[in-house]
């Protein structure tokens, strides 16, 4: 996978407490706080940390990731994988008008006693980038480096249909250049 300093939870997420805070107050968390109390020498306040430190693993989702699985989709690469067209030892940098992509995610937290399920928080995370001014170097059949542009999204984190977050972003610049080693398959439509 690609290497990037870009999160969701960069994106998303100020601090856990606020995600971890809203969750107690939803009708979710209630029912899990609820179940938990009927535990036997287990409080709540030790579980409530750990789901607070699980949001963040749970918003540990590379936005790089992100963008190539929208670009693999993009029908203007699929002319690239044409090696007769584009040898592999030619490099074509395609600069990518302004464009869209959409993503969501479904993580789940288990939450175990022993190993007895006691319940479970399912999220919905859903983005939306808009891009401009992306370069994407391709060779191979495969994009081997993402030169910087301009983004701006949105994006959010609902746990049983209540929002727990939601931001907005002005227009940002993406960080310099971000290579992707071997490249990541274009694949065939």
């Amino acid at each position: 996978m690609p290497e990037s300093a870009l999160t969701l939870k960069d994106f998303l997420l100020a601090r856990t407490e606020d995600a971890r805070e809203a969750i107690e107050k939803s009708p979710a968390g209630a029912k899990l706080k609820e179940a938990v109390g009927k535990l036997p020498g287990i409080e709540w306040g030790p579980v409530a940390k750990e789901i607070e430190a699980k949001i963040g693993d749970v918003l540990d989702v590379d936005i790089v990731s992100v963008l190539l699985g929208g670009w693999k989709k993009y029908r203007q690469l699929q002319q690239y994988r044409d090696t007769t067209k584009y040898p592999p030892e030619e490099t074509v940098l395609l600069s990518l008008t302004e464009h869209s992509i959409a993503s969501s995610h479904h993580p789940k937290i288990e939450i175990l006693a022993g190993e007895v399920p006691v319940g479970s928080l399912e999220f919905t995370i859903t983005l939306a980038l808009k891009l401009e001014g992306i370069v994407l170097k391709v060779r191979g059949g495969k994009i081997r480096e993402i030169a910087a542009g301009r983004c701006r999204g949105k994006g959010s984190l609902e746990c049983a249909g209540v929002a727990l977050l939601e931001k907005e972003t002005d227009s940002f610049e993406l960080p310099g250049r971000v290579g992707l080693g071997d490249g990541i398959d274009i694949p065939a439509p």
